[in-house]
């Protein structure tokens, strides 16, 4: 395919759990400031990005995959776990142009999306039934692992750490190696949850599914 280039995003909102918005623009950041509306109790986060060309037809091809999880037609909302769009999109061999910080209006937004963040992140391997010596993996690259020690903390590279901390430290690492700037990238929090797995599920998605069977 060969066409005009743009911007196919993936995002995701502390506020709407379990839902991604996936669409296009030319301007991701003016776009993740025109989302953000009075309607809309946090800003918008942008979990994943690619610059590509015929954007808009990767964009309608991307909406045809995941039609089964559309909530509306005439939106561009799917329940889905972010990382099996993210898993999609890299198959287009797009330039990943995601965001290393937030698209906020001024601090209180970001203390809002932080607050939000440290709660969705309070999670611990007793909830989802995960018990110490755990094999996890990391989601693009089964070779990278780590183990569970207790009912917070794993493994990695022979330290204690956390799941985070450890998704942190390989996008740094993947970030240094291809000569990009880190100075942002290294004051992320990420939510480790989305991106370790266990029998092909993020752990994210397991608690969903876990948290979804209780109710």
């Amino acid at each position: 395919m060969s066409g005009d280039k743009g911007i196919v995003y993936c995002l995701t909102n502390p506020s709407m759990d379990n839902y991604v918005k996936i669409g296009q623009t030319t301007n991701l950041t003016q776009r993740l400031k025109s989302l953000d509306t009075t309607g809309v109790p946090l800003s918008f986060e942008c979990f994943y990005a690619i610059e590509v060309e015929d954007y808009k037809e990767i964009e309608k091809l991307l909406h045809q995959v995941f039609a089964d999880s559309r909530t509306r037609e005439s939106r561009e909302f799917f329940q889905i776990g972010a990382q099996r769009v993210r898993a999609a999109m890299q198959l287009t061999g797009g330039l990943d142009v995601t965001p290393t910080t937030d698209t906020v209006e001024n601090d209180d937004d970001q203390k809002a999306l932080d607050k939000a963040r440290t709660k969705r992140e309070a999670f611990n391997f007793d909830m989802v039934d995960i018990p110490p010596q755990t094999e996890l993996y990391f989601y693009d690259e089964k070779e990278i692992t780590c183990t569970v020690i207790d009912k917070k903390q794993i493994s990695f590279k022979g330290e204690t750490t956390s799941l985070s901390k450890a998704a942190s430290h390989i996008f740094i690492e993947r970030k240094s190696k291809k000569g990009e700037p880190i100075s942002n990238i290294s004051n992320m929090s990420y939510n480790g949850t989305v991106f370790w797995y266990l029998d092909g599920e993020s752990l994210n998605e397991r608690r969903q599914r876990m948290e979804s069977d209780v109710s």
